[in-house]
């Protein structure tokens, strides 16, 4: 009787330590289950996340620029980042993401209070417009100064940028990368 199971009693339920049936080397659960020149590896490894890095330029103030190709001339001031994991682009993602988010929400909220500022300001040549004006000109003006109010309520709004990266998350095979095609 065996000691060990092979991959046949492995793939049939059996829940013990296997062998290759070949060459008889033990294998564990995310050992490649054929013989291969490298022997019985993991498919966990490293060699998985495959293909081209993702590079970005950074210059000593923490700026990025993005290259149409890696290949591209690194401008002057910037170094050359490569992402080659997915871990790292994962990671530059929500970093850069949330960076781009509060500048976004920054520029949203000043754009609103600029504008609260700019009707206030004019609020009272709204209101005598609306005394000497026709019917029409009246409820234009109901209309600008209850837009305005439910504005000032709601306040700027919340937004994300939306930074992602395209490689890292779509890829259709009708649409090559590279732009061939």
């Amino acid at each position: 009787m065996r000691k060990n199971n092979t991959i046949r009693d492995m793939l049939s339920g059996v829940k013990k330590d296997c062998v290759c049936d070949t060459c008889g080397a033990e294998l564990k659960i995310g050992d490649y289950p054929f013989c291969g020149p490298s022997g019985h590896t993991t498919v966990y490894s490293r060699n998985a996340q495959q293909g081209d890095a993702t590079v970005v330029f950074r210059n000593a103030k923490g700026e990025y620029r993005f290259p149409g190709r890696g290949t591209d001339r690194i401008p002057r001031g910037f170094v050359k980042v490569e992402l080659t994991t997915q871990r790292e682009r994962d990671r530059f993602e929500r970093e850069f993401g949330a960076q781009q988010t509060a500048l976004l929400r920054e520029k949203l909220h000043n754009d609103a209070k600029e504008r609260d500022d700019t009707f206030a300001a004019h609020r009272d040549n709204l209101k005598r417009i609306k005394e000497n004006g026709n019917e029409y000109t009246k409820r234009f003006v109901d209309a600008c100064l209850k837009r305005q109010e439910e504005r000032e309520r709601r306040g700027p709004g919340t937004s994300e940028a939306g930074f992602f990266i395209f490689s890292n998350h779509y890829r259709d095979k009708a649409v090559p990368l590279g732009g061939e095609g």
